[in-house]
């Protein structure tokens, strides 16, 4: 013990607490990583015995992993990062503002949601995954694979076929106990077609990774992979490509990230994406490609106004019939539209959710009641305010940022003033 120079463990190891207690070692400094994800409570005894402790990591990621409503009850999500981010002026802090993954298509949604705009792109503009395309794909299918897509299911307007993209309820088994899970056997459809066609054009499966927020739907994806697989014998991507949910893969980075966001139901629930962490870190691992799979309405009726912007880029939106190699109607730039219909009847007939169902029915039942119908009104004219406002607010934050670029630029470009002699 008294030849030790360096220890690397982690907060919650046996180990750890054996060198802390331990007279024969005495640090200088503790140096934390992904500190945002340590629990004040795992964090506090290095804090103590320390001269000196440097936290690394990112708050606007994934929190520390509490699994009780008491405990969430109690903040026992919340880090030590957190609280001293708060109370930053009477800490030595720094913020890291330089980015050298993501493209800046890819980034510019998390910038302006979490960073303030603070960060800046260090990545090569140019370098985007149409440069490693062969074949390149035709014109009608290009911007399929611009650095950010959005495959928006809620644009299928026939009853027939917006069925297939529906959530599932279905029971997953892990190692203690069976739990309720969710699935889209359309959505699995499509990140399967956009998957298969990257890797008809020359992408490395290492190089992709399939991502989702529910284990439900990496079962159906890793059955649709091995019917991949066993209908290629050639070609075995299963143990190269990663399909994972969005907190195993925080600190990874992929070139192409296919995303499943699965919840698609008229009572617009949308689970782990309503929390915005979650959705910055499944963004933030794509280095040149993310493609993001779901359902614009949910998204647009979100309270969180981090959630609506991933449906204002409405450039990058398209049916998903162009991912089926369908080229009507491709790119879409009209508004958000609810696709359950006005009754949720062919939502009723097709779900295997009983609770989501009786939601419905409820729903039904109270439409007919005046009152009700004055409320919902309400609540729309105070939403279409909001998001008046809010668009508003970020139309002047974008003008006043353009003009200190120009100003700043200009600045740069003009040479010093020669003194005179």
């Amino acid at each position: 013990m008294q030849n030790l120079r360096i220890v690397f463990a982690t907060m919650e190891s046996t180990f750890t607490l054996q060198i802390l207690r331990s007279n024969q070692f005495n640090p200088e400094v503790c140096v934390v990583d992904e500190a945002a994800q340590v629990m004040e409570t795992a964090t506090w005894p290095a804090v103590n015995q320390m001269k000196r402790i440097v936290m690394a990591g990112d708050p606007k990621q994934l929190p520390a992993l509490v699994k009780t409503e008491e405990a969430k009850a109690r903040q026992l999500e919340r880090s030590v990062m957190e609280r001293i981010i708060e109370k930053k002026d009477q800490y030595s802090w720094i913020m890291l503002e330089e980015q050298y993954r993501s493209h800046r298509d890819i980034t510019d949604w998390s910038n302006g949601c979490f960073y303030d705009c603070k960060l800046t792109n260090c990545t090569d503009m140019n370098n985007t995954l149409h440069t490693s395309l062969d074949p390149k794909p035709s014109k009608t299918f290009s911007k399929l694979f611009n650095p950010l897509v959005m495959i928006d299911t809620c644009l299928v307007t026939d009853t027939n076929d917006r069925i297939q993209y529906y959530e599932k309820t279905m029971t997953s088994d892990t190692a203690t106990e069976p739990n309720n899970t969710y699935c889209n056997y359309g959505e699995a459809e499509l990140v399967m077609k956009h998957y298969e066609r990257l890797l008809s054009m020359s992408i490395p499966p290492q190089d992709i990774a399939i991502i989702t927020p529910y284990k439900g739907q990496i079962d159906v994806l890793t059955a649709k992979m091995n019917e991949f697989v066993a209908n290629n014998e050639a070609f075995d991507p299963s143990n190269l490509t990663t399909i994972g949910t969005i907190d195993s893969v925080q600190g990874q980075e992929y070139d192409c990230v296919i995303f499943s966001m699965v919840r698609s139901n008229p009572k617009t629930t949308i689970g782990f994406i309503s929390e915005v962490r979650r959705l910055n870190v499944v963004v933030t691992r794509a280095k040149r490609h993310f493609i993001f799979i779901g359902n614009g309405y949910m998204l647009n009726s979100s309270h969180k106004p981090e959630i609506r912007k991933t449906v204002q880029h409405k450039e990058q939106r398209f049916h998903p019939n162009l991912v089926c190699g369908i080229p009507a109607p491709g790119m879409m730039t009209n508004e958000v539209r609810n696709n359950f219909g006005r009754d949720f009847k062919p939502f009723i007939e097709n779900s295997n959710d009983p609770r989501m169902i009786q939601w419905c029915l409820e729903f039904i039942e109270n439409s007919k009641k005046p009152q009700f119908v004055q409320k919902r009104r309400e609540r729309a004219e105070r939403k279409a305010e909001e998001l008046r406002i809010r668009a508003q607010m970020d139309y002047e934050a974008r003008e006043l940022k353009r003009q200190w670029m120009v100003n700043n630029n200009s600045f740069q470009q003009d040479p010093p003033a020669t003194p005179n002699p």
